[in-house]
């Protein structure tokens, strides 16, 4: 009896063990702020709202999208914060009082006041939204041309586009809707099939020139090559309108840059 018993403290002991090692935070290097930093921080800028969860480990940083960042020292009460992935560009945090911190967003400050994010989240309305960020094998999907993009070559086989030979023409038209698929399932290349016209291409997306949305979010607020009136104005996966939203529209016709602000009920021309 006394054996079986050391056998199962034995066991507690290591179950223990594995709780303690599991609570520790998935970056081995993520360091801890202080008590003092940890709580949930609200701004408005540029007509935006932007919300810093901050708590031991690592924070919940909300720019019209969610991200999880984690913490590096830079100085007395500073801390620099990324992804763990590099899949976004990070911010830099200055603790100021206990009710205030600023965020180095950018080039530009945001200045942070206590406040949950559940409670001042903003009121989101109703838009056009893309299904996924990217593509899917076994349905066709809305695609546009990247804003930034000055085209992509077409192919009239999946081989010739993952070769990049005998391009057929290219796809330049960024006010256009078009459909893409992934050629099948375990897609490895970046090939992807594109609808033009009713026409079926192949073009090799490695650049990814061609994505399922036509407006993004930038950190002034919505670029996008459609008006936001636009049937053809669809949202990036996650990225919501609100109101005082503003939407700039980039016109290939017209030098210069339109922007229209959502006030409630209906997008107003600002400038």
């Amino acid at each position: 009896m006394k054996l079986r018993n050391y056998v199962l403290l034995g066991i507690a002991s290591l179950s223990l063990g594995i709780v303690a090692i599991t609570s520790q935070p998935a970056q081995a290097s993520a360091a801890a702020v202080p008590a003092r930093m940890r709580h949930d921080w609200h701004a408005n800028k540029w007509g935006e709202s932007y919300y810093l969860n901050c708590h031991k480990y690592h924070a919940n940083f909300y720019d019209g999208a969610w991200h999880t960042l984690y913490y590096s020292p830079a100085g007395y009460n500073k801390y620099n914060l990324n992804p763990a992935h590099h899949s976004y560009d990070g911010v830099s945090m200055t603790y100021k009082s206990a009710h205030r911190v600023t965020v180095l967003y950018d080039t530009a400050y945001l200045h942070f006041t206590r406040g949950s994010s559940h409670e001042m989240s903003p009121k989101k309305v109703n838009f056009r939204t893309a299904d996924n960020i990217n593509f899917f094998y076994n349905s066709w999907s809305p695609a546009y041309l990247d804003i930034h993009s000055t085209g992509i070559d077409l192919y009239g086989s999946a081989d010739n586009a993952e070769n990049q030979n005998d391009s057929v023409g290219t796809f330049s038209n960024v006010r256009k809707q078009v459909s893409a698929k992934w050629i099948n399932e375990n897609e490895q290349s970046n090939v992807l099939m594109l609808k033009v016209n009713g026409k079926v291409y192949y073009s090799d997306n490695k650049g990814h020139d061609i994505r399922p949305y036509s407006a993004h979010r930038e950190k002034d607020g919505i670029w996008s090559s459609f008006k936001p009136t636009s049937k053809y104005a669809r949202l990036k996966k996650s990225t919501h309108v609100y109101v005082g939203t503003e939407w700039t529209y980039e016109n290939d016709t017209d030098t210069d840059l339109k922007t229209y602000k959502y006030n409630g009920s209906h997008w107003k021309f600002e400038y």
